[in-house]
């Protein structure tokens, strides 16, 4: 099995707090506006179309997981 610790294309780097916190508050923000989107996407929906709605909705999870 491949060892990420000693490729040098993989180098190991320490994190300060500042860096991690700073990293986490980016995710926290990405994932709240991935959500938005997601819902201003089902909300503009037609309701005449809500047979597609379920499919589609699995389709945009899949997608961004």
């Amino acid at each position: 099995m491949h060892s990420y610790k000693n490729d040098p294309l993989y180098q190991s780097k320490v994190l300060t707090v500042e860096e991690i916190e700073r990293a986490h508050r980016r995710a926290k923000k990405l994932h709240a506006r991935a959500f938005l989107d997601f819902v201003n996407y089902i909300s503009e929906k037609d309701s005449d179309h809500s047979e597609n709605l379920v499919a589609e909705r699995v389709s945009i999870i899949k997608a961004t997981e």
